[in-house]
């Protein structure tokens, strides 16, 4: 099966790579890269209209295990973090639930599946890291999670129906074998689209 924009996924390729679970409108750009021209995909600036609390949470290393964040739960969050995998084997979030695998091995970012395999999947990419780092977009809604990764290079949206009925929950990061740096965090609550009943 032939993956749709060189592998990387994000637009309609007319029942090869249909992407019903991204909700969040993106903008598109065509950029030159090592391999040539590619499609990158970001939210659309308008976003920012919806930023409610903004919290600067900052660097930390994370050893071998799981690291919450403490404090922050909720169904509707921006996350923006830069982090450097070290030596861990793998590293990334879990965000209520669903699981946002790095595998340093076989260089594939994943959404809510696992990383390891060195094929590419539905929910999962290669994602070359970016000056020794990945750079991640993540968006959090009540019905889905998209992670936009190096700056747009990837995008992979994954629905979270199962979890919608109690879609609120703990951000983690985790780190596999090794430690990792969290260069920079911040977490942006987004309010709802509809307008309060008055």
């Amino acid at each position: 099966q032939t993956l749709g924009n060189n592998g990387r996924g994000g637009i309609p390729n007319y029942g090869i790579d249909y992407r019903p679970d991204a909700s969040f409108p993106v903008e598109l750009t065509l950029r030159s890269t090592d391999q040539g021209p590619s499609l990158f995909f970001n939210p659309i600036e308008e976003l920012k209209t919806l930023y409610g609390k903004r919290h600067q949470l900052g660097a930390r290393d994370v050893t071998d295990g799981i690291s919450p964040i403490q404090g922050l739960r909720g169904r509707c969050f921006r996350i923006l973090t830069s982090i450097d995998p070290g030596d861990a084997g793998a590293c990334g979030l879990d965000i209520c639930g669903a699981k946002v695998p790095y595998n340093t091995s076989s260089g594939m970012l994943a959404v809510g599946e696992d990383a390891a395999p060195t094929e590419p999947g539905l929910k999962r990419r290669p994602l070359p890291l970016d000056e020794g780092r990945i750079q991640l977009d993540i968006l959090v809604d009540t019905t889905s999670v998209e992670v936009f990764a190096n700056n747009g290079y990837l995008h992979i949206p994954l629905g979270r129906q199962p979890l919608y009925e109690k879609p609120e929950g703990d951000i983690k990061f985790f780190a596999d074998g090794g430690t990792i740096k969290v260069e920079s965090l911040e977490v942006i609550e987004l309010n709802s689209i509809w307008r309060e009943k008055r």
